[in-house]
C-alpha cells in the first residue's frame, strides 16, 4: 500500500515523498498504521523495492493485496498527472462506508471521481461490483487500462475482452482510455464500433503524458471517413468470402433463413457499423441479419411495422439466453432498445423505411439481393457508407462515396 497513518492519525503518501532521505526519515519516526483495520504496517523502502508499507502480522485485511510494480508505476505517474491539471487528488483514499480503496480519488466542484488503473485481467463480476458500489454512492467511476490489454489486429482493428467492453466511456462514439507505463504515454482508441463481439474498429491516438489532458479525451478527431468504411468492408468482405463455413452455432441460424430465401448474397443493410452494435454480445450479421428476416424481407410495400414488436422480439432473445448482452460502467451505452432503434435509423436513412406515427414504420422499398460477390461489396460500400453519417451526424447525400 501507498498510504498510511501514523500515530496523530495523520496520512502519509509515499507518492510525495521526493528524496531517499524523507523516506529514512519517515522509517525512523513510526510507527504507522493500516488506514483499514489499523494495524501497525512496516515501512519498506530498499534499493529493489518500491516504497510500500506491508502489514506486519499476517492478516485478511483488503489492504494487504500485492501490487506489480507496473501497477505502482503506473498509479504514481496518473497521480502526479491529476496533480498537475490542478486537481485535488488522492492515492487510496479509504472509503469506509464501501470498504473500498480506489486507486486514485479526485474531488471535484460538483462530483467524486474514482479513478481504477487496470493491469491484469480480473473476474468482470468483481470489476461490476468496485464500479456499481461507488456509482450507488454518488461517484463516477473512469477505468484506465494498461495497454497490455490493449490487443491490436490487422487492419487497425482491434479485440476487446469483456473487461475493456465495460470500461468504454461514450464520448462521441465510444471511446477507451489506456495507459503505457513504459513509454509513459496514453492511448486512446476512439470512434469504437462493434463488427463481432471481440472484434472493433476505431482510431488510435497515442499522447506523451505531458501532452495530454482530459480535453483531448473529450474533443477527440473524427476517424477518417474513407479509412473507418475501408476497414469494415475489409471485415465484411472476409466474412462473406467464409460465410460457407457457418455450418456450427448461432450464425448457422442466419444461414437457414438465407437458405430458404434461395439467397446466395446476403443484402449490404445486414451487417452495418452502429454505435449500438456492441450492446448485444453476438455478431451484427447474425442480430442484424435475424430482425431483418423476420421482419423486413417478406413484408410488402406501403405494409406498416410496430417498432415495439421488434423490440419485445429482442428482448425475448435475450431473456432466453439466445442473445448475450454486454455489461458497462457507462450507463449512457448499454440501452437494449438503443439496437433496434439505430438499426431503424440506418434503414430509415437508407431509405428502406420511413417512420410514420404512432411508434410504426413503413416499408418503402425492397433491400436489393446482390447477383454477385462484386455487386455485394459495391453495396457494402455503399451501407458503409450511410452509416458512417449516421454515426458522425454529417450531412451528406449518402451516395457519395
Amino acid at each position: 500500500m501507498i498510504v498510511a497513518l501514523n500515530s496523530k492519525k495523520d496520512i502519509i503518501n509515499l507518492f510525495e515523498m521526493k528524496t531517499p532521505e524523507e523516506l529514512l526519515r519517515l522509517k525512523k519516526v513510526g510507527p504507522y498504521y493500516c488506514p483499514n483495520c489499523k494495524k501497525p504496517v512496516r515501512l519498506k523502502a530498499g534499493l529493489k523495492n518500491v516504497p510500500h508499507f506491508a502489514h506486519i502480522d499476517l492478516t485478511e485485511c483488503d489492504n494487504e493485496g500485492k501490487e506489480s510494480l507496473e501497477h505502482i508505476k503506473g498509479k504514481f505517474a496518473l497521480y502526479q498527472f491529476f496533480k498537475k491539471l490542478a486537481l485535488n487528488v488522492e492515492v487510496e483514499k479509504f472509503l469506509p462506508e464501501l470498504n473500498q480503496r480506489p486507486d486514485l480519488y479526485v474531488s471535484l466542484k460538483s462530483f467524486q471521481l474514482c479513478i481504477e488503473y487496470q493491469c491484469s485481467i480480473i473476474p468482470l463480476d468483481l470489476m461490476v461490483k468496485r464500479t456499481s458500489s461507488l456509482k450507488n454512492s454518488g461517484m463516477k467511476v473512469m477505468w484506465i487500462l494498461n495497454d497490455k490489454l490493449l490487443k491490436q489486429k490487422r487492419w487497425s482493428s482491434f479485440s476487446l475482452n469483456s473487461l475493456s467492453v465495460y470500461s468504454l466511456i461514450k464520448v462521441n462514439v465510444n471511446s477507451l482510455l489506456y495507459y503505457n507505463p513504459t513509454m509513459d504515454s496514453f492511448i486512446v482508441l476512439s470512434s469504437l464500433i462493434a463488427f463481432s463481439p471481440v472484434q472493433y474498429i476505431g482510431q488510435k491516438q497515442v499522447y506523451p503524458i505531458n501532452h495530454f489532458n482530459l480535453k483531448k479525451l473529450l474533443s477527440q478527431n473524427k476517424i477518417d471517413k474513407k479509412e473507418f468504411i475501408d476497414r469494415w468492408n475489409r471485415l465484411k468482405k472476409d466474412y462473406r468470402l467464409y460465410q460457407h463455413l457457418h455450418t456450427k452455432g448461432k450464425l448457422k441460424i442466419l444461414k437457414q433463413y438465407l437458405y430458404k430465401a434461395n439467397i446466395v448474397y446476403f443484402p449490404a443493410l445486414i451487417g452495418v457499423p452502429l454505435e449500438s452494435n456492441c450492446i448485444i454480445k453476438e455478431h451484427c450479421i447474425l442480430w442484424q441479419g435475424l430482425i431483418y428476416f423476420k421482419f423486413f424481407h417478406h413484408v410488402e410495400i406501403g405494409q406498416r411495422i410496430d417498432i415495439e414488436n421488434i423490440k419485445q422480439y429482442v428482448n425475448l432473445e435475450v431473456q432466453n439466453n439466445h442473445w448475450r448482452i454486454n455489461q458497462f460502467q457507462d450507463n449512457e451505452i448499454g440501452n437494449l432498445e438503443k439496437c433496434v432503434e439505430k438499426y431503424i435509423d440506418f434503414l430509415v436513412k437508407f431509405r428502406i423505411v420511413k417512420r410514420i406515427k404512432n411508434g410504426k414504420i413503413m416499408k418503402i422499398a425492397n433491400a436489393i439481393i446482390p447477383s454477385s460477390f462484386e455487386q455485394a461489396l459495391d453495396e457494402d460500400c455503399l451501407s458503409a457508407n450511410t452509416a458512417f453519417d449516421l454515426l458522425f451526424n454529417v450531412e451528406t447525400d449518402s451516395n457519395d462515396y
